[in-house]
């Protein structure tokens, strides 16, 4: 499991952030399990020390946050009755 606090684990959660894979392994989505753990360290070190975002936070997170906008598509796509096909 990542090391996350069981308010952080059921907000990422929610927001269709975090998954568990095929193996059983927590991770967020669109990134490895390295990546993972290395993206939710910047984002500690950032909210705790000021800690000033650096290319690898931001290269992380943008594959991180398009995979999960990805996500929610799909699953908005599933969920409408007629979805339209473009």
């Amino acid at each position: 499991m990542l090391n996350l606090s069981a308010g952080d684990r059921t907000y990422l959660k929610k927001i269709l952030s975090l998954y568990t894979d095929a193996n059983g392994r927590e991770l967020l989505v669109g990134l490895t399990r390295q990546e993972s753990e290395r993206y939710l360290v910047l984002c500690e070190q950032i909210r705790s020390s000021g800690f000033v975002a650096n290319a690898d936070y931001y290269e992380l997170k943008e594959k991180h946050e398009l995979t999960r906008m990805r996500v929610i598509a799909a699953q908005l796509y599933l969920c409408t009755k007629n979805p339209a096909i473009h």
